[in-house]
């Protein structure tokens, strides 16, 4: 969850494929963003909160695509979704690493600060709503008995 926090989200626009975790095919989208801990993405195939996925992230011009063992599905937004990375070999982890490497050099070292600030911000805020629902709940239970 800390990569989320700490690494900048990247804008990009790469296809993928995902399947259910255990191997039913849920079919492909594309990437929004990527980071080292996640990634937005959007696809016309349903997805819920709390599905776990594995992945296979196709980098423009690269022969094979980076392998996500496994992802959870922390919020959907229509056909937006977001993804924590859970489970990552050591070896695709680097070569997820040097996809991302040359377009975060590329980020003013202002704009990463304030990329970092607004991502911060959404996590916070996503917390909150949790918390609110959870009080809410919380308090039907007690007014229902």
């Amino acid at each position: 969850m800390d990569d989320r926090r700490k690494a900048p989200r990247i804008l990009v626009q790469f296809n993928i494929t995902m399947s259910f975790y255990g191997g039913q095919t849920a079919g492909e989208g594309h990437l929004l963003n990527l980071s080292l801990g996640g990634a937005a993405l959007r696809s016309d195939k349903p997805l819920t909160k709390g599905d776990f996925l594995t992945l296979r992230i196709f980098p423009p011009g690269w022969a094979k695509p980076i392998a996500i063992e496994s992802a959870v599905v922390r919020w959907v937004e229509g056909r937006d979704f977001g993804l924590e990375f859970l489970k990552v070999q050591p070896a695709e982890a680097e070569r997820l690493r040097r996809v991302l490497s040359p377009l975060v050099e590329l980020i003013p070292a202002d704009e990463r600060a304030r990329v970092a600030e607004i991502t911060k911000r959404e996590e916070q805020t996503r917390e909150k709503e949790k918390e609110i629902k959870e009080e809410e709940k919380k308090k039907e239970v007690d007014w229902f008995g």
